[in-house]
């Protein structure tokens, strides 16, 4: 009998021959007496505008105290070439910090296999696979053609390839539980049968040569979880000078918060030319000019890019919030109200972005209004990093 999943496909069906092999790949169990397993896992992290960042961060933090990898999530950094490349932004927390940088770092471990070469696996080879990493305590970050994945845009409509990550197991309806991007552009969670999980790896369909989301490698992540210094008000200090200036010492002070296993991640990030484009206050400019080109154009606009810069204030309420409650910086009364500002119009600009980019019409963004939170957003940043700074200047010299 089929999944009752297969009688919410949309009445469009573009292909009805694939769909039929959906229905078909329902049927029957491909494990026999595997156990219902769910691995610790946060599945609202602050960051999440980047997939790999909400996978991470959601085992790190289920792990150890949310704030030690917030701490490390301060920095932005915008290049001009991509921010000139409408419609498409290209934009970052700065030092990058997804599952392989992790993994560099040595907080995650990863063991990398293939699922198609040298041989095809089948589907329940694959499954069992599957369960054997859950029932050795390791998540498994996959690529998936979402044609096959139930509470996805693509689902039953077309091929698409994205990265998803597999933290658990239900035996009674034998289904995987995934993370990932659901039909409404929300992240967020679903259970996923196993015939279907296995037909989306597996999938050939719609493959690009040469493209990321192609991959066919299934990485297990352990989380290893060495000791990470808790963050201090001097050294956070710094990094707030280093986003009013612009500058990009976030590199080394990224290599003082994990100075274990660091070697590859510091030779990472030296190799890399940061030269062309926008640190902290400095990509305010490079966002202005971006809407005002992008901007007739509101359907066609990144939405991650305005979702990080709303993330980037969530992160900075919560680091200022958490060293108020641990050294007793009085931050709450100095830029308490300014954090929940910028939050909020961090916030609205998003929401604005997303209105036009989703309109069953296209439609211009309101550039305006756009420039007026930019300009909120800016002057905002500059106020609560230099109160932080003060305060921390304050505690340093005993004046609490």
């Amino acid at each position: 009998m089929a999944h009752p999943i297969i009688a919410e496909f949309p009445r469009r069906i573009v292909n009805y021959a694939r769909w039929s092999r959906a229905r078909i790949s329902t049927r029957g169990r491909l494990s026999a007496d595997a156990s219902t397993v769910t691995l610790p896992f946060n599945l609202k992290p602050i960051a999440t505008a980047y997939v790999y960042n909400a996978y991470s961060l959601g085992i790190l933090t289920a792990h150890e105290p949310p704030h030690r990898f917030h701490a490390a999530c301060l920095q932005l950094y915008f290049p001009k070439a991509k921010l000139t490349n409408s419609p498409t932004a290209k934009f970052e927390c700065f030092p990058p910090l997804g599952v392989w940088q992790y993994v560099q770092l040595g907080h995650l471990g990863a063991t990398v296999w293939n699922s198609r070469t040298p041989e095809s696996l089948t589907a329940q080879q694959l499954v069992g696979r599957l369960l054997a990493a859950l029932a050795q305590k390791r998540y498994l970050y996959v690529f998936c053609d979402e044609f096959f994945l139930p509470g996805s845009l693509p689902y039953l409509r077309y091929n698409h390839r994205h990265e998803r990550l597999i933290y658990g197991y239900d035996a009674p309806s034998d289904s995987f539980l995934m993370a990932g991007y659901r039909r409404t552009g929300e992240y967020g969670s679903t259970f996923v049968p196993a015939a279907l999980t296995a037909s989306a790896i597996l999938s050939a369909d719609g493959r690009k040569r040469g493209s990321y989301n192609d991959s066919d490698t299934v990485v297990e992540l352990a989380a290893i979880m060495p000791q990470m210094p808790e963050p201090e008000p001097t050294t956070f200090a710094h990094r707030c000078l280093a986003y009013l200036s612009g500058a990009d010492s976030e590199a080394a002070a990224i290599r003082q918060l994990v100075k274990p296993a660091s070697e590859n991640y510091s030779k990472n990030l030296e190799g890399r030319d940061w030269s062309d484009g926008g640190f902290g206050i400095k990509a305010y400019p490079l966002l202005r000019r971006y809407f005002e080109e992008a901007g007739e154009r509101g359907h066609e606009l990144d939405v991650r890019l305005t979702r990080v810069l709303w993330e980037h204030k969530l992160l900075v309420r919560e680091i200022a919030g958490d060293l108020d409650r641990r050294y007793g910086l009085g931050l709450s009364a100095v830029v308490g109200a300014e954090c929940e500002a910028l939050v909020s119009a961090a916030r609205k600009l998003h929401h604005l972005t997303f209105a036009a980019a989703h309109a069953r019409t296209p439609q211009a963004i309101d550039v305006p209004a756009v420039l007026k939170l930019l300009e909120a957003l800016e002057a905002g940043d500059r106020s609560v990093f230099q109160g932080i700074v003060r305060s921390a200047e304050r505690f340093r010299g005993g004046k609490r």
